[in-house]
């Protein structure tokens, strides 16, 4: 008996052996699990099973769980948005590798279907395409997938590092590149992450383009090119940042607070507060929160406003590009408010063009003050508006995002531009 292990240090050895390490974690969670609690999670149905990125791990299932599994799934599969303005799903899951290359085989056969039509594509051997991302991992992880199948097509990829959606549609346009791709994560929920895609210009493309692309894209395989293409690194942000200089010039000084949860942009925004000599002396704030304050924005900016003596607040979307301004008490200000400043500024001696969005028209017909004006109206997509201020005689445009648009050699829609305007006006001291 006495060579005999003890009960109590049998019980210890057998739970050393059974015992699991917690390796596992559930989106949203900070707790890790085992991997136990893991595939009980998945065969109970588990509702945080649909954005896990091991939701895949059935082999320990028989075959008819691994089939209910993947039914349940496809039919409580979350609306996606991946058409609108950009593609868009859950990371690991809706968006992620082979997805992107789809996408990415889509937008180069269409890319190199019209450079082979083009009188002056012997001058350049391959189209160049530029790339950008923002901050957030997963989207560095997807522009190295993406660099790697632009070069293995034969395109000149032109790398801009981090950027912005706006800054990427520029450097398009400012290279005379083919296309550009802009890759993020987080801009409409942390397991959000897509690409957004443009052409020739800078011009973006939404919904019905995207759609064409991304069935190209199914049916298409990779265009292997007989000489890979190169990647260049560029320093583009300089270029954009001398050329941004110009809407911060004769601006009204302003107490302003500036929130966005894009830290490229922030960074942006501190480097024309440096060069401003005085004049543009915001309190910039990096936010995680932004979507509860778009949900709550009053309660929340009337709470933290008491205490501060700030005279405007402005809110900037994830994407860079729509914004959203408040006053020194926290009350929202109407984006046609912000609109007629525009206007007013500008143009008081001739008859502004004007684009908005769709949802606009029922409200201008009972607005004075743009009685005057030559309104065109839009489906809110950043690529119709853009068609529409290029091809009009447009000054402005106005989308149900509450994304502002300037007339120029390429239409600009950039939250820095906007601020930039909004100071130049008047600002929005009250």
């Amino acid at each position: 008996m006495d060579s005999e292990t003890p009960a109590s240090d049998q019980l210890q050895l057998l739970r050393s052996l059974v015992a699991e390490d917690a390796n596992y974690c559930c989106p949203d969670e900070t707790s890790p699990i085992t991997r136990s609690v893991h595939l009980a999670r998945l065969r109970s149905h588990f509702e945080k099973c649909h954005i896990c990125p091991h939701r895949n791990d059935l082999e320990q299932f028989s075959p008819e769980v691994q089939r209910n599994l993947k039914s349940w799934w496809e039919r409580s599969r979350p609306q996606q948005t991946q058409f609108t303005d950009g593609f868009r799903g859950l990371i690991h899951n809706e968006f992620e590798r082979s997805e992107l290359r789809i996408i990415l085989n889509g937008f180069m056969e269409s890319l190199w279907s019209d450079w082979i039509q083009r009188d002056d594509q012997i001058l350049v051997t391959q189209p160049k395409v530029v790339i950008g991302h923002d901050l957030h991992g997963f989207s560095f992880e997807m522009t190295a997938v993406a660099i790697q199948c632009l070069a293995e097509q034969g395109c000149q990829v032109i790398d801009i590092g981090n950027a912005t959606t706006a800054s990427t549609s520029f450097l398009v346009d400012q290279t005379r590149s083919e296309a550009g791709l802009y890759l993020s994560t987080g801009v409409e929920s942390s397991q959000v992450g897509g690409v957004d895609l443009y052409r020739r210009g800078g011009m973006p493309l939404s919904a019905e383009s995207l759609h064409a692309i991304h069935k190209l894209g199914e049916i298409s395989s990779n265009r292997q090119a007989r000489k890979s293409g190169g990647v260049i690194p560029f320093a583009g942000r300089a270029i954009y940042h001398e050329v941004l200089q110009k809407y911060y010039e004769q601006i009204v000084p302003e107490q302003m607070l500036i929130l966005s949860s894009n830290q490229t942009l922030i960074d942006i925004l501190r480097v024309l507060k440096e060069s401003s000599q005085g004049s543009f002396q915001p309190e910039l704030i990096p936010v995680d929160l932004e979507r509860q304050l778009i949900v709550n924005q009053t309660d929340w900016l009337k709470s933290g406003l008491t205490s501060l003596e700030f005279e405007s607040v402005c809110l900037i979307n994830g994407d860079g590009q729509a914004i959203y301004f408040y006053d020194s008490n926290g009350e929202k200000i109407p984006a046609l408010e912000i609109l007629d400043q525009f206007v007013r500024q500008h143009h008081a001696h001739q008859t502004p063009g004007l684009i908005l969005g769709e949802e606009y028209q029922s409200r201008i017909s009972y607005d004075q003050r743009f009685s005057n004006a030559q309104i065109r109206y839009r489906q809110s997509l950043r690529e119709n508006f853009a068609q529409g201020m290029r091809t009009s005689k447009s000054h402005y445009g106005l989308d149900a995002h509450e994304r502002y648009w300037f007339a120029g050699h390429r239409p600009v829609c950039d939250g820095i531009v906007t601020v930039g305007k909004v100071l130049q006006s008047g600002g929005l001291k009250r």
